[in-house]
């Protein structure tokens, strides 16, 4: 559940001593709230655990959102050999 608060970008004319303030103690409490989060969930885990039940299975992050050099991957790579040698054949 990472969802991450925005808050709109304030200018340097506006920003004051309690503005600057506020805006430390909202992301002191969004990190708590994360830590929060994440320890709920370890916490539910256990307790599924604990009744016998399967914990939630770890999910790996997206390939999507990391940038790509334009190297082909390992399986693109291996679709690319099969292909040519596919076409080398026919």
């Amino acid at each position: 559940m990472s969802k991450r608060l925005s808050l709109p970008e304030i200018p340097d004319s506006e920003r004051t001593p309690l503005v600057d303030a506020l805006l430390g103690i909202i992301e002191s409490l969004s990190e708590t709230v994360q830590r929060q989060d994440e320890e709920i969930g370890c916490l539910k885990d256990e307790i599924a655990i604990l009744k016998g039940e399967k914990a939630r299975p770890k999910f790996k992050p997206s390939g999507m959102t990391q940038e790509t050099d334009g190297k082909p991957t390992s399986e693109t790579g291996k679709d690319k050999k099969k292909r040519a040698f596919l076409e080398e054949t026919e």
